[in-house]
């Protein structure tokens, strides 16, 4: 568990690199931001490393509790798949700096331990859309004539390319209604439902 001084750190270390880069998150510019002395964070984090695997850690903790209650809902699998992006979407899109996070290699080159929260991250997600596709083909709700593994490649690169043109479009577009809209003409093609 966190500390609060330690939560602070997190949010204020991911404001601070949506808004400067992660060559913005500095002990030096946490402090001035907090309103702290540097000794001060030392006191809870070592080095920026460390707070960047907290803000990983965070992170990893946050989606695998949604990720879990949604699938493991009553809910039909394809009501899933759109809870999953709305989810993940409107947690971006309120924290534009957790997809420098997560998707940035500069962040785990030369971490092997940042490397591997990231690919844990990426598995878990992968793990549980697939759980989703297979319980959705089991009830004859999602095409089964597709293997599930290739299904959840299509979804998960639909939401990983919704990530890029929003970071590429300075985040002006909505990426929630952007990223329904896809979902809805991923689910179309997967969906045995006739739209």
């Amino acid at each position: 568990m966190y500390t609060e001084r330690q939560l602070e750190i997190i949010h204020t270390g991911i404001k601070l690199i949506a808004e400067k880069g992660l060559q913005g998150l500095t002990i030096k510019n946490l402090s001035n931001t907090i309103g702290v002395s540097e000794p001060a964070i030392y006191r809870h984090y070592k080095n920026k490393k460390e707070i960047l695997v907290n803000i990983i850690d965070f992170f990893s903790k946050t989606t695998e509790l949604k990720i879990t209650e949604i699938a493991q809902s009553y809910l039909p699998s394809c009501d899933k798949l759109r809870l999953f992006f709305e989810f993940q979407f409107g947690r971006l899109q309120k924290n534009p700096a957790l997809i420098c996070v997560i998707s940035s290699e500069e962040i785990y080159n030369g971490e092997e331990y940042l490397k591997k929260k990231i690919k844990d991250i990426t598995l878990f997600m992968a793990g549980q859309l697939e759980g989703v596709i297979q319980e959705g083909q089991g009830k004859n709700e999602i095409r089964n004539d597709l293997p599930s593994s290739q299904l959840t490649i299509i979804i998960m690169g639909a939401m990983k390319m919704m990530m890029v043109k929003w970071q590429l479009f300075d985040q002006k577009i909505n990426l929630v209604e952007e990223g329904s809209n896809i979902l809805e003409n991923v689910l179309m093609l997967i969906s045995k439902k006739e739209w």
